[in-house]
């Protein structure tokens, strides 16, 4: 299916049918709804890139302000037309704050309605697909997200491997949102991100008493996520008390909490993710095999964007509507010459990376096409490979040198830093997070 199908809702029959008719012919692959409630139902599972809503259904506005929300939440990278025949500026703001992309008055021409649709879903015939934020017409993307369609509505663990930015967590979302568990939770934490003590008190959670400070009971992740899905991304650096509680949680289907005296039932589907080689870790005794072989009941592998050339002129363009949009500007495509420039660099960041180099371009450009010098990789990768620390400089400051070099060196991939330093990732982020206590700032984690 293409990502070019454009999802209708209007409880109007009769404009409703006229408006399939007209956009059909344009080219597009229609789907509509009548009433909200169907139109809710639709949404987790019909791949569009633009929905075109009637904020007014049977006589209240809030029925499209709720549709365009549960639109969002779903498929975020959507746009959302708004429609309606009373225009106001108090409608039109609020439906912009919750995301819509643009709003048309009725009546309206079809070449007005027309225009629009082109401008946030681009010319029609495009063979690519639009999964859950995810956008690609490379084949080996294309037969993964079939895998990911046809294990979303089961209930096996999945581990998702690829490296950073690469659109893991995307996928961990879109077999969330087009399960079984949709309407359940998404909960989502980075086992590298937190000490050890907070981290299991995050995923279990605690009793009041359980330890010093513990003044009150504190559901943990496991519990937050029953009914839905819990996202563990970096699951290779949990430490083994911690992997041994996790594959409890997995065999016996309960938690323990901190200080608890009755394990509690939990109903929990686990996705996970890795960037490291998960065997490598078995081998050194880093990752025990039985939580091994439960987490990679399915095992989905993502390709670096190196991989998938094919896929960066469709990418580039797709960041640059929704950027173009979100920053307020009318920039319509990027020249040939900076398609190539984006073709021949090696996007080490993956498409993480492009979607900033983009968002930097259209920020930066003032005409309507982006040329190749607004097209700027390798803007955090030039610092000096070299580091100079005086004699008698502090221990503490010269390791925090050398940690930020080496950081701002890698493009701030925390993987690839840690990789050089010979330290984990988790060990990078707990002291950027004591670096920025000592600075008197809130630390905020970028990858």
């Amino acid at each position: 299916m293409s990502s070019d199908k454009i999802l209708i809702i209007d409880d109007d029959e009769h404009l409703r049918r006229a408006l399939k008719e007209v956009i059909r012919r344009e080219g597009y692959e229609v789907v509509a709804a009548s009433r909200k409630e169907e139109a809710l139902e639709m949404i987790p599972h019909v791949r569009f890139s633009v929905a075109l809503v009637d904020i007014r259904m049977d006589e209240s506005h809030r029925d499209g302000l709720e549709i365009l929300g549960r639109i969002k939440e779903i498929a975020p990278d959507a746009a959302v037309l708004i429609m309606t025949a009373y225009p106001s500026v108090e409608t039109a703001v609020e439906a912009m704050k919750l995301g819509a992309a643009d709003y048309i008055s009725k009546p309206f021409s079809y070449e007005q309605l027309i225009q629009k649709l082109r401008n946030l879903a681009g010319p029609p015939g495009e063979e690519e697909r639009y999964f859950g934020g995810i956008v690609t017409r490379n084949k080996q993307m294309l037969k993964i997200l079939e895998t990911v369609r046809n294990i979303a509505a089961t209930q096996s663990t999945v581990l998702i491997r690829g490296e950073t930015g690469t659109g893991k967590e995307l996928v961990a979302r879109a077999l969330h949102n087009y399960s079984p568990r949709a309407n359940g939770p998404f909960v989502a934490i980075n086992c590298a991100a937190l000490p050890d003590m907070l981290l299991e008190s995050e995923l279990f959670g605690y009793e009041r008493g359980a330890f010093t400070g513990a003044v009150s009971r504190k559901l943990g992740k496991f519990e937050m996520a029953n009914g839905g899905t819990l996202f563990l991304d970096e699951i290779t650096e949990l430490t083994p008390k911690l992997q041994a509680k996790l594959l409890r949680v997995l065999e016996q289907k309960e938690v323990d909490r901190l200080g608890g005296r009755e394990p509690i039932p939990v109903d929990v589907r686990v996705i996970a993710t890795t960037n490291e080689d998960i065997e490598a870790c078995v081998a050194e005794g880093r990752f025990r095999d039985d939580l091994y072989y439960r987490v990679t009941v399915v095992t989905i592998e993502l390709p670096p964007l190196r991989e998938r050339k094919d896929d960066i002129p469709l990418l580039a363009r797709h960041f640059l509507r929704i950027y173009s949009r979100q920053h307020g500007k009318e920039i319509v495509d990027l020249s040939e010459g900076a398609i190539q420039k984006l073709m021949d660099y090696h996007w080490p960041g993956n498409v993480r990376q492009l979607r900033n180099v983009i968002e930097q371009a259209v920020i930066l450009c003032p005409e309507e096409i982006i040329t190749e010098m607004y097209i700027n990789p390798e803007r955090r990768r030039r610092s000096s490979n070299q580091i100079v620390i005086p004699i008698g400089t502090p221990l503490h400051e010269a390791e925090k040198m050398i940690i930020l070099k080496t950081l701002e060196a890698c493009g701030n991939v925390k993987t690839k830093a840690a990789e050089l330093l010979q330290i984990t990732p988790r060990t990078i982020r707990n002291k950027l997070k004591a670096y920025a206590e000592e600075e008197g700032r809130r630390f905020e984690d970028e990858e």
